[in-house]
């Protein structure tokens, strides 16, 4: 995956979709973290959790509105986190690629925790020539459930998720630790 193209992607044609107008993966996730629960979010673009969750520390290789601007692949905290959002953040490159990027993120969190993930299932809803110069990963039900086997956790809900307002179509689910 040439990273250059992802962080042209993430700089000049991504927008972020209002929270409020996800069914699953938006401001209804605020209520599902506790007040003393640490969050990672994961690719947090304009950190839209920021002001919503407390204890959320956001990090985005390509977003200056992110808590820390780095790539997950080099971020290396000084405490684990309960709860990590991925909504959208890792669904760009090969099974290698994701495989790796979930084991970082699950290597972050401590031995209960939970994972809340919002994956697009390969599709470009972008209206525009780089997104076909970039590898979405095909995600699917099976992919989800063969991910959260291999890294000891039981999906809790799955669902796909359409947004109320743009034609983006994703699936929802959240993770718990075994």
């Amino acid at each position: 995956m040439d990273q250059s193209k992802l962080d042209y992607y993430f700089e000049n044609v991504w927008e972020p979709s209002p929270i409020d107008e996800w069914e699953y993966s938006g401001i209804q996730i605020v209520d599902k973290i506790k007040p003393h629960e640490t969050v990672i979010d994961v690719g947090c673009g304009y950190n839209l959790f920021k002001d919503k969750i407390p204890n959320l520390l956001g990090i985005d290789p390509a977003n200056d509105a992110a808590d820390i601007r780095i790539s997950l692949e080099h971020f290396l905290p000084d405490d684990k986190f309960d709860v990590a959002l991925c909504l959208g953040s890792i669904h760009f490159g090969d099974v290698n690629r994701i495989t790796n990027q979930i084991a970082k993120v699950v290597s972050i969190l401590k031995n209960t925790s939970r994972i809340y993930w919002r994956c697009n299932p390969g599709h470009h809803d972008h209206d525009d020539d780089m997104c076909s110069q970039i590898s979405f990963f095909p995600w699917n039900e099976e992919w989800m459930e063969h991910f959260a086997d291999m890294f000891n956790y039981k999906i809790n809900f799955m669902k796909n998720e359409t947004h109320t307002t743009l034609d983006r179509h994703r699936l929802y689910s959240e993770w718990i630790r075994r």
